[in-house]
């Protein structure tokens, strides 16, 4: 698939956050980017039961959330759909990478807090982009 025939329009996204202000913002910064479908979820439960629902083609997740954290539910989205990335971000950065170590998957891309911002949003869909599956999906 080459990268320049991707329609970034057509890409859905998944975006968890305990904190549904980061949850807003990040949304906010991919539709700037122009995706046109972007679905929120404040937990991992409902993550998983949106990811079944609507199968983004890539996830956005907080690694510290209460009941299920980012890398439980990467180890979930995987396991459903190897071919989805997921971007992890944290402000608990050693924490997360001594848990990565003990995991058989591992995020596409990181985005330490609080620097989440467009830059590291854009090169994090940008890193992902030839993973996406979106092209010629409505």
């Amino acid at each position: 698939m080459e990268r320049q025939n991707l329609d970034i329009s057509l890409c859905k996204a998944l975006v968890v956050d305990d904190n549904e202000t980061i949850t807003d913002l990040v949304a906010g910064m991919l539709t700037k980017l122009g995706l046109r479908t972007v679905y929120k979820a404040t937990n991992g439960i409902d993550a998983i039961k949106l990811f079944l629902d609507h199968k983004p083609d890539i996830v956005f997740a907080d690694f510290v959330m209460e009941e299920i954290d980012g890398v439980t539910l990467m180890k979930v989205i995987k396991i459903l759909n190897p071919n989805t990335p997921v971007v992890i971000f944290t402000g608990y950065y050693d924490r997360l990478y001594k848990r990565l170590l003990q995991e058989d998957f591992r995020p596409e891309y990181l985005i330490q807090k609080p620097s989440v911002n467009a830059n590291n949003i854009k090169e994090a869909l940008t890193t992902c982009l030839p993973q996406l599956e979106f092209k010629g999906k409505s």
